[in-house]
């Protein structure tokens, strides 16, 4: 889990509604077994509803899942949830730090260690990227 994703995400905030900016993650390396199979990928939020998991880090590990597969492209569809309205800012932080699927995938075990041992109540954005999130805390 070392490599670079090589998946892009659009998100889909609300039924029809997309952002038109696809997420372009650099191609330092290919998990793809098959260079051909450009299959991309259309989600949401899986877990999220009934079972009551946390919709940010679904998105993450989906995103996660997604570049590990080697798939070219996710949509991610957010049904209007209002604590993913900035996951494509949170996209586009992490996509302009060039980070890899382990740095994610470290900062994700470390929140949840976090919130675990009750060091933290933010949710994972927050967490990640406080100065970003700091006028949602106030409000």
């Amino acid at each position: 889990m070392d490599e670079a994703p090589s998946t892009s995400v659009e998100i889909a905030m609300n039924r029809g509604e997309y952002i038109n900016q696809a997420i372009e993650y650099s191609d330092k390396g290919s998990w793809c077994l098959n260079h051909e199979d450009k299959i991309s990928i259309a989600t949401g939020n899986w877990g999220c509803g009934a079972f009551g998991g946390d919709p940010e880090l679904k998105s993450m590990i989906q995103w996660l899942a997604a570049s590990q597969a080697g798939r070219p492209s996710v949509l991610y569809y957010t049904f209007g949830i209002k604590s993913l309205q900035n996951l494509n800012q949170v996209c586009q932080w992490i996509l302009s730090h060039e980070w890899t699927v382990g740095d994610l995938w470290n900062m994700l075990v470390e929140y949840s260690s976090q919130r675990f041992n009750k060091e933290t109540d933010l949710g994972f954005f927050a967490w990640l990227l406080p100065s970003l999130f700091a006028h949602d805390a106030k409000s």
